[in-house]
C-alpha cells in the first residue's frame, strides 16, 4: 500500500500554514529555519497541544517535548498533538504523524518528512504531506537552490514526490546546476597537484566547512544543570563535566552571544552559561536575534 502522498499547496505565508495545522487534530509542520518555526508557533493559540521544537532548545529540553509527543500520538489516545519544528525532527526521530505540512526544499528533505507520515502505515488510505512555499523566503541559499531544483518537478510527479525517479531527477538537476557551486572555495582545483605529491596545505588549512563558527551556551535551569556548572568551576579536569553538560547547551552565532553577554556568566575562559529563567522559554529555548544572510542552525 502506498503510504503518503505528496502535493505542493502553493504559497502561504506564517498565519496561513497555523491556520491549516487547526483544521488537524494531529499534524507536523517542518520548516527550513528556527525563525519560521518560532513564527508559526506563534501565530497558532496558547495551548499543550501545540509544542515547538528547535534547536534553541538544549538536547534534554528536547527530548521532554519529544517524550510527550510520543505519548499523544500513541494509538488511541485521542490528544490533539500540532508541533512546529525545524528539519531537527527529521533527523532520525521516530515519531508517527496522520499529516504532515513541509516547507518547500529538496525532495531528499521533503523525503525526510514525509518518513514522519503514516510511518508505521496505520491509515488504511496514504496519509498527506503538503509541500508548502512561504511568499517571501530569505533563507539559507542552499535551501533556495535545493527548492528550485525541486519545484520543476512538483507537476509531473505530483503525490509522488519520494518516487525513486523523481529523486534521481531531483539530484541530476540539482548538482547539475550547482556544480560550480559546489566547490566554490577551489577545493578540487588544489588538491589536483596531490598526485604528483605537490599537496598545498597552506592553502587547503584556509578552508572552513561553515565560515560561521558558533558558540554553545549552557542553560542552568535545572538543579541537574546548576550542580554540574560548580563541579565544573572547582573540577581540575573539565572534559568529562563538559560532556555532560552538552544535553543542556545551545549553539548561538558570536553576533547573538554579544546580545545576551550581559546575562552570562564565564565561570571558565569561552564558556558561557545562562543561569537567568528569563531569557529562557519552557515552549520555545533560548530567545536571541534571528540569524542573519545564509546563516543557519537546526
Amino acid at each position: 500500500m502506498k503510504r503518503t502522498e505528496e502535493v505542493f499547496v502553493g504559497k502561504l505565508s506564517e498565519g496561513e500554514v497555523a491556520a491549516r495545522l487547526l483544521e488537524h487534530e494531529q499534524v507536523l509542520c517542518v520548516v527550513n529555519t528556527r525563525q519560521q518555526a518560532l513564527d508559526i508557533f506563534k501565530a497558532l493559540p496558547e495551548s499543550d497541544a501545540n509544542i515547538h521544537l528547535s534547536a534553541l532548545m538544549h538536547p534534554a529540553h528536547r527530548y521532554e517535548k519529544l517524550t510527550e509527543i510520543r505519548k499523544r500520538l500513541q494509538p488511541g489516545s485521542g490528544r490533539p498533538c500540532r508541533v512546529i519544528s525545524t528539519q531537527l525532527i527529521e533527523a532520525g526521530v521516530d515519531v508517527d504523524f496522520p499529516c504532515v505540512f513541509r516547507a518547500v526544499a529538496g525532495i531528499d528533505s521533503i523525503a525526510q518528512a514525509a518518513g514522519r507520515c503514516n510511518r508505521n502505515g496505520r491509515n488504511e488510505v496514504p496519509g498527506k504531506v503538503f509541500v508548502f512555499a512561504f511568499p517571501e523566503d530569505g533563507g539559507c541559499s542552499f535551501f533556495r537552490q535545493a527548492a528550485q531544483s525541486a519545484a520543476k518537478l512538483f507537476g509531473e510527479y505530483e503525490g509522488r514526490l519520494t518516487a525513486p525517479e523523481c529523486v534521481r531527477a531531483y539530484f541530476a538537476d540539482f548538482f547539475w546546476n550547482n556544480e560550480q557551486r559546489m566547490d566554490g572555495d577551489g577545493i578540487l582545483t588544489i588538491c589536483l597537484p596531490a598526485q604528483s605529491g605537490d599537496i598545498q596545505f597552506r592553502e587547503l588549512a584556509k578552508f572552513r566547512m561553515i565560515q560561521s563558527a558558533s558558540v554553545p551556551v549552557i542553560i542552568a535551569g535545572d538543579e541537574k544543570a546548576q550542580n554540574l556548572v560548580r563541579a565544573l568551576e572547582a573540577a581540575e579536569h573539565k572534559g568529562g563535566i563538559l560532556r555532560k553538560l552538552q544535553q543542556f547547551t545551545v549553539q548561538i552565532y558570536p553576533y547573538q552571544l554579544d546580545e545576551i553577554r550581559d546575562w552570562l556568566e564565564e565561570p571558565i575562559p569561552e564558556i558561557w552559561v545562562l543561569r537567568s529563567s528569563e531569557l529562557y522559554s519552557d515552549t520555545t529555548g533560548l530567545k536571541c536575534k534571528p540569524p542573519q544572510g545564509n546563516a543557519f542552525f537546526g
